[in-house]
């Protein structure tokens, strides 16, 4: 069984990205804000990208390859479902997070920014996923 947050450590590390992982506190507060914001539920339902609202989505395999031209370069946050893993980091640009899921194999993952202004899924089945703010222009 592989472990997301030991695996993305080990990646920051040998890859000197600017990142840190967020307290128990800091990601239960951002994940609150997430599924108060996004969610139809207030609390946590398996799985999340199935239960957001107003979404847009489009499939393409390689879609989690454009979150750096999607989200340009504000500090965003990466996290998981959070069945699988409560864990969330903060990196100080997307084109870090593109590096850690490039040296990874394929899991569900979500990206927001530090106002949690969207919510950016990519899937299991291929999909990116957006809600919130300003749809960008590849839906």
């Amino acid at each position: 069984m592989w472990n997301l947050r030991k695996d993305i450590i080990k990646i920051i590390s040998s890859n000197n990205l600017g990142s840190q992982v967020l307290t128990n506190e800091e990601a239960a507060h951002f994940y609150s804000l997430v599924f108060e914001k996004f969610a139809k539920f207030e609390k946590y339902q398996y799985p999340l990208w199935e239960n957001l609202k107003d979404t847009v989505s489009v499939e393409d395999k390689d879609g989690w390859q454009k979150i750096d031209r999607i989200l340009g370069k504000e500090e965003v946050l990466l996290f998981f479902e959070y069945k699988d893993d409560s864990s969330m980091f903060k990196f100080s640009n997307p084109e870090d997070v593109k590096t850690v899921l490039g040296n990874m194999h394929a899991f569900v993952f979500y990206v927001t920014n530090v106002n949690v202004d969207y919510l950016l899924c990519f899937n299991d089945h291929d999909y990116l996923i957006w809600t919130g703010n300003s749809f960008p222009e590849f839906l």
